[in-house]
């Protein structure tokens, strides 16, 4: 694997791993929004 490459992929990770450690806010959105969606796919097929 070449140089370049192998830095950009470390740097994917490191990015990546950050994110996860301090998301930005409308992640925190996205996500309740998810969870409602799926309560009310389950209460309608409930």
């Amino acid at each position: 694997m070449d140089a370049y490459l192998k830095r950009h992929l470390d740097y994917c990770e490191r990015s990546e791993r950050e994110f996860d450690a301090n998301p930005p806010p409308f992640v925190h959105r996205l996500r309740a929004l998810k969870e409602r969606q799926e309560k009310e796919r389950r209460k309608a097929a409930a």
